[in-house]
């Protein structure tokens, strides 16, 4: 089956920990002069990843101001809302990475898939080289969405994951 990953990462250079918010305004302990097309990935009271949360702005270097509409993505993509991934104060602060999103776009080839775990899988894929259709002279196609005669209202829908990458070498 083939599919079309449009990764993201946050190219985070900046790192500061929450000392409070109100609303979508939060204080940090550290100094973070934003850039354009700036935002912040949090991590939760578990450890895990958050967000990415784009940034609308800020009035000093120790604020940052969260799009609302960006939160609330995050919070309906997750289920988890802005209150539950922040400390409650009983440990430690919630740190926030900031940087620039840098967006990937290739297609794959899955040659298996694997469960690890209930809630974790090994997923072999290849990149579907563009070389090789225009070695035999056929477009690339890119599934829609529910191909693959997926039609099970119970099927998984997956919004997002996130992986780790071991690349292997292969020639083309």
């Amino acid at each position: 089956d083939s599919i079309l990953v449009d990764p993201w990462f946050l190219d985070a250079r900046r790192r500061a920990g929450v000392v409070d918010n109100r609303g979508d305004t939060l204080s940090i302990d550290a100094d973070v002069v934003l850039q354009s097309g700036d935002a912040v990935m949090f991590r939760d009271r578990t450890g895990r990843a958050w967000g990415p949360v784009a940034l609308a702005g800020q009035n000093s270097p120790r604020e940052l101001r969260l799009d609302p509409a960006a939160r609330a993505a995050a919070e309906q993509g997750t289920g988890k809302t802005l209150a539950g991934v922040l400390s409650d104060g009983r440990g430690e602060m919630t740190t926030v990475l900031v940087g620039p999103l840098v967006a990937l776009a290739e297609n794959y080839l899955i040659q298996s898939v694997k469960m690890s775990g209930p809630d974790k899988a090994q997923v072999e894929a290849l990149i579907d080289d563009p070389r090789v259709w225009e070695a035999i002279g056929a477009a690339i196609v890119v599934p829609p969405e529910g191909a693959g005669g997926l039609s099970d209202p119970e099927s998984p829908r997956i919004v997002a994951l996130t992986a780790n990458a071991t690349p292997v070498a292969a020639g083309f």
